[in-house]
């Protein structure tokens, strides 16, 4: 609808396939057990086979949310890959890593997993990276998510997003 293909590569197949998870209680901890199970480093190179047989059609970028938000943020660093990071939990773990390519990051200033403190060092350590803190929580994107939906940061991330991969995806 936007004017760009969008893949998601079903990076937990490496551990179990046919995977649909909820947003309820035991789908998040399925979930956190498969990204345990599964790594970061498995889930890039899927993430890099995946990019490099789309380059064959055009610019290539990634957006991801919660650990995705994080995943996002080392195809910055790692893969060379243009990103946008949505609420990324994970990602000041990684915040020792330089971007090799333009990120975006968006949070939430009253995201419970992700301490506004978290994000004041990754600004610090990243002062070139926009952030953005919306007065919202985590998850604020995501509209099957029941009171974490907010309507108008969702919008806002959204533009910024779109003028962010239209400025680096050329």
């Amino acid at each position: 609808k936007l004017g760009y293909l969008a893949v998601a590569p079903a990076v937990f197949d490496r551990v179990e396939t046919g995977i649909d998870l909820g947003y309820d209680q035991a789908g998040m901890e399925k979930g956190r057990e498969l990204v345990t199970k599964l790594g970061l480093d498995n889930a890039l190179r899927d993430i890099r086979a995946t990019a490099n047989y789309l380059l064959t059609f055009g610019p290539v970028g990634a957006v991801g949310y919660c650990w995705g938000g994080s995943v996002a943020w080392a195809c910055a660093t790692r893969l060379g890959i243009p990103a946008v990071g949505y609420y990324g939990g994970r990602t000041a773990q990684l915040m020792h890593e330089r971007p090799q390519a333009p990120a975006l990051l968006h949070f939430g200033a009253r995201d419970h997993l992700i301490p506004l403190s978290d994000v004041a060092k990754l600004r610090y350590a990243h002062q070139g990276v926009p952030m953005h803190v919306y007065e919202a929580g985590h998850g604020f994107n995501c509209d099957d998510r029941a009171g974490s939906y907010d309507k108008a940061a969702a919008e806002l991330a959204l533009g910024r997003s779109l003028e962010f991969f239209k400025a680096h995806l050329v």
